[in-house]
């Protein structure tokens, strides 16, 4: 499925997104998808982290993600070890 459509059903559905594409920010149809379906993202920043890690960030960050989505979206944020990032809208 292209990305523009799984974030147009998340968008729509009022899913978040937990994803490990952070190129996902660049990409202007992404982008566009995530403004217009007022996506909520949360991407890992580093690529090579194997499952398990990516797993603990994403838990680790439960709190912090969660603080985050009560805000409406669109936006993205980058998930580190142990914070988020607001990426976009910077």
């Amino acid at each position: 499925m292209p990305d523009v459509e799984w974030l147009e059903y998340c968008g729509r559905e009022g899913l978040v997104v937990l994803t490990k594409d952070r190129k996902l920010r660049y990409r202007h149809r992404e982008i566009a998808a995530i403004r217009r379906h007022r996506v909520r993202a949360f991407v890992l920043t580093r690529g090579n982290l194997r499952a398990a890690e990516q797993a603990r960030r994403f838990i680790g960050n439960a709190e912090r993600i969660q603080a985050a989505c009560e805000a409406r979206g669109p936006f993205v944020y980058a998930v580190h070890e142990r914070r988020i990032e607001r990426l976009y809208p910077a």
